[in-house]
């Protein structure tokens, strides 16, 4: 179960997320010295998780206030309002400025990174046994009994279907809807 740290946060989140790791580089940027435990959000955990937050997806900040704050924007928006100044969204016209190219950076480079992630039958592979290599590292799933360990293995060998709905939902899973979504890698 996750529990409250003696430091400023918890974050639970996946290096596989780009908003997982916005949050860490900004994090470190910001206050290097600040103290915070970063756990992997395994699949043992994301049911009380998605309970406390109400959502599945991550990363999700726990606050020394024990509240659990999803999605990276409010996150460092809550992170900003306890520093002395903003950081990462001054007040103003540069604040303004600052938050629509993070909406926009927030909109196009994870639909460039599940194209590159989901895209195609090699690196969905690829992207399913590296999530199922994590969910083994993790101490929750040590902990778990066998049946509990074959049960999820199983549900991660279905991520990819997952993957191929995100790729629909987003509008990039014809051929053309990908060839245009590498451009913006480039």
């Amino acid at each position: 179960p996750v529990s409250t740290q003696s430091t400023w946060d918890q974050l639970l989140g996946s290096p596989g997320s780009p908003f997982t790791m916005k949050l860490l580089a900004a994090f470190k940027l910001a206050a290097p010295e600040l103290p915070f435990v970063f756990r992997y959000r395994s699949a043992l955990l994301s049911v009380q998780l998605k309970q406390r937050s109400g959502t599945a997806q991550v990363p999700i900040l726990i606050t020394p206030e024990n509240w659990y704050i999803a999605d990276s924007t409010p996150i460092l928006r809550l992170f900003d309002s306890r520093l002395p100044q903003p950081l990462f969204y001054p007040n103003g016209a540069t604040g303004a400025v600052v938050a629509v190219i993070e909406e926009y950076l927030d909109e196009w480079i994870p639909r460039v990174d599940l194209l590159y992630r989901w895209g195609n039958d090699e690196s969905l592979k690829s992207a399913v046994a590296w999530f199922q290599e994590n969910e083994r590292n993790s101490p929750e799933f040590k902990k778990a009994k066998p049946a509990v360990q074959e049960a999820i293995m199983e549900r991660m060998s279905q991520i990819g279907k997952w993957g191929k709905r995100t790729l629909r939902a987003l509008g990039i899973n014809t051929p053309i809807q990908q060839r245009e979504g590498t451009k913006l890698a480039r």
